[in-house]
Parts: structure tokens; sequence; C-alpha cells
């Protein structure tokens, strides 16, 4: 959010797209490689975008949309591609990933609440000293 903020939101897509691509060369932790490049690594791009063009029900919709493809996009990616198996989800039968995803959902919107205040604790709080630092 810093990034596009101070800098813009290309100079924060094309830093994104260096840690993405490093992230799944070097992290050994594929999957949350892939959680970041599907979906973290740019959503407070995204979400920039959103609020600034949609009304708050549009805007929010569209972020729902956004997160729930991306988190079954990525299940899918980390499962048959790099062939990591949630064994532990059979325990629960058949309704385990829909409860997930929709457990997902709420933390996702806390996550989002989150980032919106974090945004504005930078503006209000720390910007100024931050900049004082790169003088």
């Amino acid at each position: 959010m810093m990034l596009v903020i101070e800098l813009g939101s290309k100079f924060a897509l094309s830093v994104y797209a260096a840690v993405a691509i490093l992230s799944m060369l070097v992290v050994a932790d594929k999957e949350a490689a892939v959680m970041y490049t599907a979906f973290f690594g740019y959503y407070p791009v995204l979400k920039g975008f959103f609020e600034k063009h949609l009304k708050n029900l549009p805007c929010w919709i569209m972020k729902y949309i956004v997160f729930n493809f991306t988190m079954i996009v990525s299940y899918f990616i980390v499962s048959r591609v790099f062939g990591i198996t949630f064994s532990d989800m059979d325990s629960f039968g058949k309704f385990a990933m829909p409860v997930l995803l929709a457990a997902g959902n709420v933390v996702f919107a806390l996550y989002d609440v989150a980032l919106t205040r974090l945004v504005t604790a930078y503006l209000f709080r720390w910007q100024k000293h931050i900049k004082k630092l790169f003088k």
C-alpha cells in the first residue's frame, strides 16, 4: 500500500512481479508463494483501484469475486501443479472446502478493513516520519 501511495501503481506492480517471480523460485513453501502471487501481492493495488472507481456495494462485490476466484484457482494450482495434498481435509468430509472458503471470506473482510486502517495510520501518523528518513 505504501508503494502505491508514494510511487504509484505501476511501480508497486513492478515490485509485485519481481517478488512473485523470486518467491516462486526461492521460497520453499510453494503454497505461500502461490498465495502471494495469486492474491496477496497485488491485492493492495487492486483494492485502491476498486475503492477509487466503484461505489461501496459494487466495490465489495468485486473484492469478494476476486478473492473467491483466486482462492479456488490457488487451491487447484497448489494441489495439481505442485502436488501438495490436503489430506487433513479428507477427515472433515466433502464440506471441508466450502466451510474453509466461507471462513476465508470472513477473514478476508477483516484483512481488507485492516489494510484500510493501515493506510489511514500511514497517511496521518507515519508518512511524515518515514519521508524524513529518506531525505
